[in-house]
């Protein structure tokens, strides 16, 4: 990895959360419904658990202020310290979580968000926070690349900026550091150190903590809430954060970030408001939410209008709608949940209050729709199985529909078992008899298995064909690997109880395959060069075969015939092989073991069993022959014919 490609990825990669928000300095104002979008958050664990390789920690932030949790998923390269990311955040509704896109190139890396706490700045005049981190990236114990950084979170996209490089390398003892700007221009370690204080120069300056958990705690509600206390700063760190800090060999760390001296800003402040709530349109049981701001507030109170223009404070508004679920009275969003249709036309509007200076905000109405009302479901008799039963409780599944009903008004023939079958008599609004077949032995479950063909589903599915020729999207904790690599397409045995459904099959055995490539081979001309051999093949196109995987039988000579081995196709890269067949002819018969010196292609009249050496190899016919055992052995010193 060269110097350019490192300044880019830290100058690309380091990141400061930038979030534009609705914040009141350094009072943290009390979310609505966190209980709410924490269990949200625990329902969806299966979608943000990580399983690509490596160890993810996960933190619970409102890095915003906006009162929409966010769910961050992160991990961090043991050797090099390159880092991954992923972000999450409640819906506006809080009824689901949306992930938010990565404003990256693939090869880039994020940086150290993987720390226990990070400098905080809120811009006033913006309504910014920002969050700094340092990224630092290893490329070996004596050299390490370290960035400050800016990182900002906007409508829905994460994407991130850097402003300062210090670049250390240390060797024999002797340390050398140099700075770089964002544009890559040199600047002094005092411009590098003064980085940030002049980035954020008219910024509010404080600190946040993170308390990031590992997979294990994934599953525990009160882990979630204590890790979004943290950042709150309602709770402390529960643990030193466990990846490792890493130092730079022979030398000392980097100097800290000097801490800019507050100065006395006697400037008056005029209350203004900085967001006006908006119109919410909502069906009938939904959750409505008024979001608004001021540039600086000590408190704050909402007022509910009637359409009659009649004002009410949050309490006696709930006195009006006892059924709702109203809360944030003291904060900037004003959640009214479970809303009624009597609601429609109902407006909102937040005062607020500072140093004797009152502002108000907007009016913004809610509009409530009714929701489609079932259609009536007709007299009669319907059948169902027994999926669950209580001490005075029955559950039926009938038509797909699960309806709990009382003992009192059932009738039960022999053992009761999940699965039996029943029928309910419905009349007007209600079941009003049920009848429930038993079993006089509770039945035991029969095993089976069907062979089928798998397939690729999602990160956590696959989708399987049975012979049957049904489709299932089968949890993938259930595949085991029998044979082969590749599963698209592989075959399978699914093993279930009953008849094989997505409820009934506990194992799925693949029979994968490993694709083999194809091969062949071809005719063709050898020329040496190049430490190998040039091919003419006959079909006129030429391909370069290195020595060694080349095998030469007799002698070689500039045009020998070869026949060359391939994969998929014949070319230079695809030659696994070259027979390559070489000159025997000597002029010998067969069995002769003579030896020509110079290797000259002449007959030198040695027959079969003769044994002479013509050290001159002159061509010459020596007339060496072996009879009746006698080894006849002429050697003419002076090769005189």
């Amino acid at each position: 990895m060269n110097t350019k490609r490192i300044l880019t990825l830290l100058l690309t990669a380091a990141m400061l959360f930038s979030l534009a928000v609705c914040g009141s300095g350094a009072a943290w104002a009390e979310t609505p419904d966190v209980d709410a979008q924490l269990s949200l958050i625990q329902s969806k664990l299966d979608t943000l658990r990580q399983n690509d390789g490596g160890t993810w920690y996960y933190t619970v932030t409102d890095l915003n202020h906006n009162g929409c949790l966010e769910f961050i998923a992160a991990s961090q390269h043991k050797v090099d310290r390159s880092n991954n990311l992923k972000v999450w955040e409640v819906s506006p509704d809080g009824n689901s979580l949306v992930e938010c896109s990565l404003d990256k190139e693939d090869e880039e890396s994020f940086p150290d968000i993987l720390t226990d706490n990070a400098d905080t700045y809120h811009d006033t005049a913006t309504d910014t926070w920002s969050y700094l981190f340092y990224d630092k990236i290893m490329l070996s114990p004596h050299e390490i690349y370290t960035s400050k950084s800016a990182y900002h979170l906007k409508d829905g996209v994460v994407g991130y900026e850097a402003y300062a490089v210090e670049h250390t390398v240390s060797e024999n003892g002797v340390r050398d550091v140099s700075h770089t700007d964002a544009n890559g221009i040199t600047i002094s370690a005092e411009q590098y150190n003064a980085a940030s204080a002049n980035a954020f120069s008219s910024a509010e300056r404080s600190n946040t903590s993170f308390d990031w958990f590992e997979a294990e705690d994934l599953g525990q509600l009160s882990r979630l809430a204590d890790s979004y206390a943290v950042f709150t700063g309602r709770k402390a760190p529960t643990e030193v954060f466990p990846v490792p800090k890493i130092e730079i060999t022979d030398q000392p760390a980097a100097p800290a970030e000097p801490v800019p001296t507050p100065t006395q800003n006697n400037s008056p402040v005029y209350l203004s408001v900085t967001k006006n709530p908006t119109n919410e349109n909502r069906s009938e049981g939904d959750t409505a939410l008024f979001v608004s701001c001021a540039n600086a507030f000590e408190s704050l109170s909402w007022t509910l209008v009637a359409p009659n223009g009649g004002e009410y404070s949050v309490a006696n508004f709930r006195n009006v709608f006892p059924r709702a679920n109203v809360s944030g009275e003291s904060s900037t969003t004003l959640s009214i949940g479970n809303v009624e249709k009597d609601m429609n036309n109902w407006g909102a509007y937040c005062t607020f209050y500072y140093r004797g200076q009152t502002a108000r905000t907007s009016t913004a109405y809610l509009y409530v729709s009714s929701k489609p009302q079932p259609k009536p479901i007709p007299d009669g008799t319907y059948s169902g199985t027994v999926v669950d039963w209580a001490f005075s409780t029955v559950t039926l599944s009938i038509e797909g529909v699960n309806a709990t009903i009382s003992w009192d008004i059932c009738d039960v023939e022999g053992e009761l078992y999940y699965g039996a079958p029943a029928w309910v008599t419905w009349n007007g609004s209600s079941i009003t008899y049920c009848y429930i077949k038993g079993s006089k032995t509770e039945p035991q479950p029969t095993y089976g298995a069907m062979s089928g063909t798998i397939y690729s589903d999602t990160a956590s599915t696959v989708y399987v064909v049975l012979q049957n020729g049904y489709g299932l999207h089968l949890s993938a904790w259930l595949v085991n690997w029998v044979s082969g690599s590749v599963l698209d397409g592989a075959s399978c045995t699914v093993y279930y109880t009953g008849t094989p459904s997505e409820n009934s099959i506990y194992q799925i055995d693949v029979y994968g395959y490993d694709p083999q490539p194809t091969t062949g081979s071809m005719s063709g001309t050898a020329y040496s060069g190049g430490g190998g051999y040039a091919i003419n093949l006959d079909n006129g196109t030429q391909v370069f075969a290195d020595a060694w995987i080349c095998n030469v039988s007799g002698t070689f000579v500039e045009g020998s015939r070869c026949t060359v081995y391939y994969y998929d196709y014949p070319s230079s890269d695809n030659i696994y092989s070259v027979d390559i067949y070489g000159s025997y002819d000597q002029g010998g018969w067969a069995g002769s073991n003579y030896y020509d010196s110079m290797d000259d292609f002449t007959d030198e009249g040695g027959w079969a069993g003769s044994n002479y050496y013509d050290s001159m190899d002159d061509f010459t016919d020596e007339d060496a022959w072996a009879m009746l055992g006698l080894i006849s052995m002429m050697y003419d010193d002076f090769d005189l014919g």
